[in-house]
């Protein structure tokens, strides 16, 4: 009866599994030692060698295990729904000044350009969806994913700025 971690053996007491201690497998002179007393008659030397890992685990290098790629594509629909949900309230504001008469006369009406912002998440989205059914993610679909939020901070300070120009004009007159 041959143990799970053994090679075959020509003859001799045969060692069940451990350090195989006095068997034909333990320091024969016909057989490779096995490596660290465990009955592994493979030398380190005869293993294939594997390179060392990426930084982060190499996630986005990597072959994905077999439900990775659904898991990814729910990552990839969420994170769009949430850039959408966070987004809403600044793009929807950003409107409704562009849309109000006083605000264009005294500020202006540029904040129009924030119905850009949902177009251009869900132009991410479907690219992040194709790289991941690609199978070439990389780590700058996520960095892009700020790009609206600097550009509603940008149209907030273009609103806040003549906003308090304007208002402190008003008071001090």
């Amino acid at each position: 009866m041959q143990p799970w971690n053994e090679a075959p053996r020509q003859g001799g007491t045969p060692t069940y599994g451990g350090a195989g201690y006095g068997g034909p497998g333990y320091g024969s002179p016909n057989r490779t030692t096995a490596m660290f007393g465990t009955g592994n008659p493979y030398s380190p030397a005869t293993t294939k060698h594997v390179g060392a890992r990426p930084m982060l685990g190499g996630i986005f290098e990597r072959a994905r295990p077999p439900g990775a790629a659904s898991a990814c594509r729910t990552l990839a629909y969420f994170s769009t729904l949430t850039q959408l949900c966070l987004y809403a309230a600044p793009v929807i504001l950003c409107l409704q000044m562009a849309m109000d008469p006083d605000v264009v006369y005294w500020i202006g009406g540029f904040g129009q350009w924030a119905v850009v912002v949902p177009f251009y998440c869900l132009l991410l989205h479907v690219i992040h969806v194709k790289q991941i059914a690609a199978n070439t993610q990389t780590r700058a679909i996520f960095a892009l994913m700020i790009i609206p939020m600097i550009c509603l901070a940008i149209l907030g300070l273009l609103y806040h700025t003549p906003a308090a120009r304007v208002k402190s004009g008003l008071f001090f007159q």
